[in-house]
């Protein structure tokens, strides 16, 4: 009815996806377990270490040195949020981006040379285009080398590109909507109706 309506969209979507979480953070810090009973939230499900944060101020990137991978979870991806909750995770948090198609996506820099070695912004990219980048493909060493890259002369290419890919937001729903997403939005002046529709979108679907 009416008095439904009038309340915050966030109130009614939190209650009605029992197990999504949603928040309007646009700069969270990492997440971990508080007091008794508390969640144990894994902040971009599993990922990969770094030397040290944001090498280059002004590029968007938030790392700098890949350190030497020892598995190879990719922050924000399918794989990664799934392995978070295999592992003992109450939920994962994820950043949500969208599209130049309004496509919500899940991937944390504005801009996509960091992670992907391909220049732009997620925001002036299409989806299309998107899909066919690697997450891991422009982490680098100190060396320079970029260990986490698909290759097609190495076997389980099309898996490596496959754990890779940027995933879509109603993806994530889909496969964990029930387990326990918290969903960090980007700062504003992002297009909100997108968002929204696939949340709306995923509680119809009952995800």
């Amino acid at each position: 009815g009416a008095s439904v309506e009038k309340r915050p969209l966030s109130d009614r979507l939190s209650q009605a996806c029992a197990g999504l979480v949603l928040t309007l953070l646009t700069a969270a810090p990492a997440f971990a377990a508080s007091g008794p009973g508390g969640l144990l939230v894994a902040d971009g499900g599993i990922q990969q270490g770094f030397a040290a944060p944001l090498a280059e101020p002004g590029t968007d990137c938030v790392h700098a040195a890949l350190l030497e991978p020892t598995h190879g979870f990719l922050r924000n991806t399918l794989a990664s949020i799934a392995g978070s909750l295999r592992a003992g995770a109450d939920a994962v948090a994820v950043e949500v981006q969208v599209t130049a198609d309004g496509v919500p996506v899940l991937f944390g820099d504005r801009n996509l040379r960091c992670r992907t070695g391909r220049s732009g912004l997620v925001a002036k990219t299409t989806w299309a285009r998107l899909r066919q980048l690697e997450v891991g493909a422009g982490l680098r060493t100190a060396s320079g080398a970029t260990p986490l890259r698909c290759r097609k002369s190495l076997p389980g290419y099309a898996r490596c590109r496959q754990v890779g890919q940027i995933p879509t937001l109603a993806d994530a729903l889909r496969h964990f909507g029930k387990r326990g997403l918290i969903l960090k939005l980007p700062p504003a002046g992002t297009p909100a109706q997108p968002i929204v529709r696939v949340l709306r979108d995923a509680v119809a679907k009952g995800h």
